[in-house]
């Protein structure tokens, strides 16, 4: 079993909680082999269509995982700190550099980091182009991209709901 790094008591609840919820409303399944679990620094890279996809990766990881965010979901003092105690790290959209430094930051210290390689939530269910500041954050960091596909999510909560 993996250890639990970076995942404070608040995490870990709302872990087990979002894990129930999907579990007894949606069925979820989580693929793969423990072969892909490891610790260390990683970037994990997932296809991002609903607003589901964050919890959803983090209910698949075994240990505490980080996240990077658009700004503008912190303006709300109470749900900024919720985000905050889930490991979400604010970026600049204005400044794809900020978010680039922040993720090298987080992989510096062996965390492991989702990306979303599109950059925000598409508006069809079907994989978009990728921005190019993934490439540059793990060849800049020398560490292995995880694959990750979310499925379904986009029929209970897109970008158009």
């Amino acid at each position: 079993m993996l250890v639990k790094q970076d995942a404070t008591w608040f995490y870990r609840i709302c872990r087990l909680a979002i894990a129930g919820f999907f579990y007894l409303f949606y069925r979820l399944r989580v693929y793969g082999d423990k072969d892909h679990f490891f610790l260390g620094k990683a970037v994990i890279a997932a296809n991002h269509v609903s607003f589901f996809d964050p919890p959803l990766v983090g209910i698949a990881w075994k240990e505490g995982i980080h996240y990077l965010a658009r700004n503008t979901l912190f303006k709300n003092p109470i749900f900024g700190a919720m985000l905050r105690s889930y490991n979400v790290h604010p970026i600049k959209q204005e400044n794809p550099s900020s978010a680039i430094r922040l993720a090298d930051e987080m992989l510096s210290k062996e965390r492991k980091v989702v990306i979303f390689p599109q950059g925000t939530r598409a508006p069809e269910d079907d994989l978009e182009h990728t921005k190019p500041g993934m490439a540059l954050i793990v060849q800049k960091a020398k560490c292995p991209i995880i694959p990750v596909y979310v499925h379904g999510a986009y029929d209970i909560w897109n970008r158009h709901r």
